[in-house]
């Protein structure tokens, strides 16, 4: 929390979001990877993946966190931070969780 954002980085310092998750997760593929979640069975440590056009493709991750939130690293002039995925903006965003490791 409070990481500043920089395009391309990958932490510990700086991140953009790929970069973050990535870097806590150290995988690839993140929207196929692991095994698909329903949005109503999340767990902290889900991924969760969005576009960021309305129908479009994978483009955004960021790691679920619980309560309804995740932390993702948004742009320059956000640090890294929580998000609600019942805010509008990411609720028509969002297209689906991936869980690693169990």
């Amino acid at each position: 929390m409070g990481t500043s954002f920089k395009l391309g980085g990958v932490g510990p310092a700086e991140f953009d979001n790929p970069g973050f998750v990535y870097y806590c997760y150290r995988q690839t593929a993140m929207a196929a990877g692991g095994r698909e979640v329903v949005r109503d069975a999340l767990q902290a440590g889900d991924i969760v993946v969005f576009s960021n056009e309305i129908g479009g493709t994978a483009d955004f991750v960021g790691i679920y966190i619980g309560s309804g939130q995740f932390v993702s690293c948004n742009n320059p002039s956000q640090p890294t931070g929580a998000q609600s995925l019942s805010s509008g903006y990411w609720s028509e965003r969002f297209l689906t969780a991936r869980r690693y490791g169990d």
